[in-house]
């Protein structure tokens, strides 16, 4: 075999090869974000930050690798949820909207970004995003709850202000 011959075929395995070693690369970062994740769920009496936080770092690396995955960039937008940043998680949320493909993901990305709002208390924009899920998958237990707290939190919060406003006046 000439020399020629051994370059080309060395350049061709690189081409077979490293795309292959990214693949599984990718999946080893996302691997990790869900195990840092899974062990920042076994502990219900706290919030693990950190193991959260080390999954937002593991998903961020996948999707350096893999920037499109949609999936991946919702388990980072919970990541990132689960860290008590709800303002950068909605962000995230908001960015997925339209790259859902159907509507199982379009709703579930609607109700995140719904409880992202409700955590930083901007009830209006969360019974929105509710609503928009439901609108979508309307027999979701999950959202028809979530809707009826927001709207509680929200006449609650009006109830509160009202409050305030009488005792000054």
């Amino acid at each position: 075999m000439s020399i020629v011959m051994k370059k080309l075929l060395l350049i061709l395995l690189a081409f077979i090869i490293a795309p292959t070693a990214f693949a599984q690369k990718e999946r080893k970062f996302v691997r990790e974000g869900n195990g840092y994740y899974s062990d920042g769920l076994k502990d219900t009496t706290k919030l693990d930050t950190i193991s959260f936080g080390k999954a937002e770092v593991a998903y961020r690396r996948a999707l350096q690798i893999k920037p499109d995955d949609f999936h991946w960039q919702v388990n980072l937008a919970d990541a990132i949820y689960k860290q008590n940043k709800p303002d950068q998680a909605a962000s995230e949320f908001e960015k997925l909207i339209d790259k859902a493909t159907g509507p199982t993901e379009k709703s579930m990305v609607y109700h995140n970004l719904g409880n992202s709002l409700l955590a930083q208390k901007k009830f209006d924009p969360s019974i929105d995003a509710y609503k928009k899920a439901l609108r979508i998958t309307p027999n979701d237990p999950a959202t028809k709850y979530n809707l009826a707290y927001a709207m509680k939190m929200k006449k609650k919060d009006q109830e509160q202000k009202k409050n305030k406003r009488s005792e000054k006046g």
